[in-house]
């Protein structure tokens, strides 16, 4: 008989500490948050710094992410109107229009297929392949795909308040990741880009959403949008721009909003334990490598590192739950190897 709370993903996820927990949720929203400023060629690529400024290089870009779409966004989530992420989009693109950044679709619907992926297995290429290369590809996906789950649950239950005070939440939490596995699966069968959950689901439950029935209402609006895609493709049609002889591809109508979004996640900085060392080091660590490694995987991999090596050695070893301490382990051993 199947029994939720011994499935070892829920075990992983209400193993993490509350405080790693909360960093994770900060460090998606300053990763998606430097996604936004990148769509908007306000940061970009520079030599030494690796990072610097864009103004100068894209004159027309940040007028219409900071001037139009994340004033839009700022206004209304100020004055709690319902659905400011929705309307920030739709300014940046009316302003991406006028300023011949975005332009208008050649069709506005299309018969959708997927013939050209589906069920396009290579077997071939896999029995070329040696078991050892098999295995390790299956492993890597499989630890990417059930760590970008946790993470994902750990951002945006904090958010809806489904979290308890001690940092479980037991209701639900094994249906969300076997949603997301079967999601993943069917992505994979049908060649299309991996159907998972997204921390996205943020601007959703900013805007009211808490039992799934929103959820449910978006794929609704997806199956039919499919019949739309030329229409709107537009929303996530790239303005290229030359920076340095190198051709960039910029995102109008979506970089507001992925800054405002990566605004909303930070609220829950407040909850994390600063006066103790072993708690802030390692959620320091976690939130910031996030954005600096541009790896969600690899921030949860140094905040849990730093976790256990702190609490060992200062004599607390008894708060460090198994499941953190070999995957601790197991992170040391993937970056050692």
């Amino acid at each position: 008989m199947y029994v939720p709370r011994l499935d070892p993903r829920v075990l992983l996820y209400n193993a993490i500490p509350k405080g790693l927990q909360n960093a994770i949720g900060v460090g998606i929203g300053l990763l998606i948050a430097l996604v936004g400023f990148e769509y908007a060629g306000i940061v970009i690529a520079k030599p030494g710094t690796y990072v610097g400024l864009g103004f100068g290089y894209t004159p027309w870009q940040p007028i219409v992410t900071v001037l139009v779409g994340l004033a839009v966004f700022g206004i209304l989530w100020a004055r709690k109107v319902m659905g400011a992420p929705l309307w920030a989009i739709l300014a940046s693109v009316a302003a991406g229009g006028i300023l011949g950044l975005i332009h208008p679709p050649k069709a506005v619907a299309a018969m959708p297929t997927l013939s050209a992926t589906a069920f396009k297995f290579d077997l071939v290429g896999l029995w070329a392949l040696s078991p050892k290369a098999i295995l390790v590809a299956i492993a890597t996906l499989l630890f990417l795909d059930v760590f970008d789950t946790v993470r994902t649950l750990a951002a945006v239950c904090s958010r809806a308040n489904l979290i308890s005070k001690n940092g479980t939440m037991d209701k639900g939490t094994s249906g969300a990741f076997f949603s997301d596995a079967v999601g993943t699966v069917a992505g994979a069968a049908l060649g299309t880009s991996t159907i998972t959950s997204y921390v996205e689901s943020l601007a959703g439950i900013h805007a009211g959403a808490r039992t799934g029935l929103a959820a449910i209402g978006v794929g609704v609006l997806f199956l039919l949008a499919m019949f739309f895609a030329p229409l709107f493709a537009v929303f996530a049609a790239p303005h290229v721009v030359t920076i340095s002889g190198q051709q960039v591809p910029l995102y109008p109508a979506l970089a507001a909003v992925l800054i405002g979004i990566g605004a909303l996640m930070l609220y829950c900085v407040k909850e994390i334990n600063w006066d103790d060392p072993t708690e802030g080091l390692p959620a320091f660590l976690c939130k910031v490598m996030m954005p600096l490694t541009v790896s969600i995987t690899d921030g949860i991999a140094f905040g849990f590192i730093a976790h256990v090596i702190l609490k060992v050695f200062t004599g607390r070893y008894r708060e460090v739950k198994p499941f953190i301490a070999v995957c601790a382990a197991l992170l040391a051993l993937r970056y050692a190897l």
